[in-house]
């Protein structure tokens, strides 16, 4: 997180993160506090020895996994809606929208909206949507060619046994709060 704020735009971020940064780390606390699922991130995160009293650790990892996936489903759902909206791929749409058709009049009927009214149930009934999404997955995987990253701590790589003799490099050590890039 930068120490300061250049403009409108940089406080509103510093203060849209520190608001979700604050959420999370309450959830993450009430989760310590009352108990609750360990099949699910957050009861992983709270029970694993490394994250034990890092709460700013367990949010940004939790961060890390909602923009990750969120990223994945966007650029995913772009690249279906690209593939399908090919010439050559005509055929496929057509019956991608013969399958979505009665589904979303359904969902429509009565005054309905696809926002409020179109379910996940629904969309667990379009067979060919999901076939054809999962498609799209592997000819165009949603893989970033880089991404950047923040800690809230500091955090050193390649402390564990024979990392230097396998990989030629030392430990590195990422300061919190500075920006870092990851290729992929």
């Amino acid at each position: 997180m930068l120490p300061f704020a250049i403009d409108a735009s940089d406080r509103r971020m510093v203060r849209n993160i520190n608001i979700l940064q604050g959420y999370i780390v309450q959830m993450i606390r009430d989760r310590r506090t009352n108990g609750g699922s360990d099949s699910d991130l957050l009861g992983i995160l709270t029970k694993d020895p490394l994250f034990e009293g890092d709460d700013l650790g367990i949010c940004d990892e939790i961060i890390t996994f909602f923009f990750a996936g969120q990223k994945t489903i966007a650029v995913s759902t772009t690249n279906l809606i690209c593939q399908l909206g090919r010439k050559e791929n005509k055929e496929y749409f057509d019956t991608l929208m013969k399958e979505t058709q009665p589904v979303v009049e359904e969902a429509l009927k009565n005054g309905g909206t696809i926002v409020n009214d179109f379910t996940y149930e629904m969309a667990e009934e379009l067979e060919y949507v999901r076939t054809c999404f999962y498609e799209s997955m592997r000819n165009e995987p949603p893989v970033e060619v880089s991404l950047t990253q923040c800690f809230s701590a500091d955090v050193t790589i390649g402390e564990l046994p024979g990392f230097k003799e396998t990989t030629g490099l030392g430990p590195v050590t990422i300061k919190g709060g500075e920006m870092f890039f990851i290729g992929i």
